[in-house]
């Protein structure tokens, strides 16, 4: 704690002026990165007047707010996976599939992970809905029946903001869920197969 202490101290006028991903990088640079060392570099900033968590939320809030203002189109797709059948299925609002089929590249190991790939795949499918209809920004609400997800997806929100993705998650119920029945069917349809440019529409008001 000292030697982390006393580097802090060392160079408090430089760390004053950074906001947290300045943080983040001045810690990386310093080999601090990992969550024993961090932890206790937040807690020297902590005791010099800097509250990192603070800047975290600042930050975080200030990004969303731009991200809001460049969206100019919104879009809901409906995800669903089934770990035991190594398959995944992502449909459009209305219930319509549209990219289904079985993991290839990675097969989830728990039906939480085939639930955050399914997750990725609707995030990845809206990125290429924004570069068809040449929108900066895009806001993706995905619906699923995994709550825990819903509540739990930082590293889905993460990935979407680095996309200029606005991201919203809704839990339904499983019996609601028009993309459940597309992960015990049998075959697959390619995303390729779909018009991306009726997907999203524009954002009133």
């Amino acid at each position: 704690m000292s030697s982390i202490h006393d580097l802090v101290k060392g160079w408090l006028d430089v760390l004053k002026g950074l906001d947290q991903p300045g943080l983040n990088e001045w810690a990386k640079r310093q080999g601090l990165d990992n969550k024993g060392s961090f932890i206790q570099f937040k807690k020297a900033l902590l005791q010099h007047g800097i509250d990192y968590n603070a800047l975290r939320n600042a930050y975080h809030a200030e990004r969303a707010n731009q991200l809001a203002a460049i969206c100019t189109h919104e879009l809901t797709l409906i995800t669903d996976a089934d770990k035991s059948l190594n398959r995944y299925a992502v449909c459009d609002g209305h219930g319509g599939v549209l990219w289904h089929g079985k993991f290839f590249e990675h097969e989830p190991a728990t039906q939480f992970e085939a639930e955050i790939e399914a997750a990725k795949k609707a995030l990845w499918l809206a990125g290429k809905v924004k570069e068809r209809i040449g929108a900066q920004g895009i806001r993706l609400t995905i619906k699923l029946d995994a709550e825990w997800l819903s509540f739990q997806g930082d590293v889905l929100k993460g990935q979407a903001r680095k996309n200029n993705i606005e991201l919203h998650m809704i839990n339904v119920p499983g019996v609601e869920n028009p993309a459940d029945k597309w992960t015990t069917e049998t075959g697959f349809k390619k995303w390729q197969e779909n018009d991306l440019s009726i997907l999203a529409f524009e954002i009133q008001g």
